[in-house]
């Protein structure tokens, strides 16, 4: 009987196999290293998901100052994406979520002198503008239980520089034609990057990375507030000082 699988076929299947197995070996490889270095009384760690430096950027915030790399440089900030018209629930705890996340971290802000950022970028410039994303802002303050939010910079500019980024960060941003959506759709991610420019992250209970933060489950943002303050900021003053 003659296969019906041809060469082409068997390139797709690996093409598509190869991504998922390479992050598997990754993730094993370095939940491996993790469990070692516990039993053997070594500091924790994070995983370097990315260990290249953010790509170049410059984009501009509700209060129309430039943010770049140097804006950023030397501290731990926490990224996200998205858009003032999103009405899904999902945007509301994500929103909510990082106001909790400052109000926990803030105390590190006080001792450190702002060692930790917040950077929110919108999946659509066109409607929000500064003006637009000020607006947004205060509301936010309005519900922030008293946080301090002075580091969370809600960002604007070219939107395909803004969809570049978002790549890079490993998070979804993208325009539609489903009006229902909003016209947009974006990840609901928090990603971790240190004050080396590099993406990290925690564990699973499996001993796998996550990689990314859902920033619409509260478990998810008490593990990212604790792999901050419990690792990552002591990783840092070991290292300064």
């Amino acid at each position: 009987m003659k296969s019906n699988i041809n060469k082409k076929q068997i390139q797709l299947f690996l093409f598509l196999l190869s991504p998922p197995l390479i992050w598997w070996l990754f993730a094993s490889f370095v939940g491996g290293k993790v469990k070692e270095n516990q039993s053997q009384g070594i500091h924790p760690t994070l995983a370097v998901i990315s260990d290249a430096p953010a790509p170049l950027f410059s984009f501009i915030n509700q209060d129309k100052k430039t943010i770049t790399n140097e804006t950023v440089k030397g501290k731990i900030y926490i990224v996200n994406f998205m858009f003032t018209n999103c009405q899904t629930a999902s945007c509301s705890r994500m929103n909510l979520h990082m106001i909790k996340l400052q109000k926990k971290l803030e105390k590190y802000n006080k001792k450190y002198g702002d060692i930790i950022m917040f950077l929110s970028h919108t999946v659509d410039p066109k409607h929000d503008t500064p003006k637009v994303l000020k607006k947004y802002k205060q509301k936010a303050e309005k519900v922030s239980l008293g946080a301090d939010l002075s580091n969370w910079h809600f960002l604007t500019g070219d939107q395909k520089k803004i969809y570049e980024i978002a790549d890079s960060y490993l998070c979804v941003a993208q325009e539609i034609d489903n009006k229902q959506d909003g016209g947009y759709i974006h990840s609901d991610f928090f990603v971790l990057v240190d004050d080396k420019g590099r993406i990290r992250s925690g564990f699973d209970s499996q001993g796998n990375p996550r990689a990314v933060y859902d920033g619409s489950s509260g478990a998810s943002i008490k593990a990212l507030e604790k792999d901050i303050s419990k690792i990552l900021i002591p990783e840092i003053n070991r290292n300064k000082y």
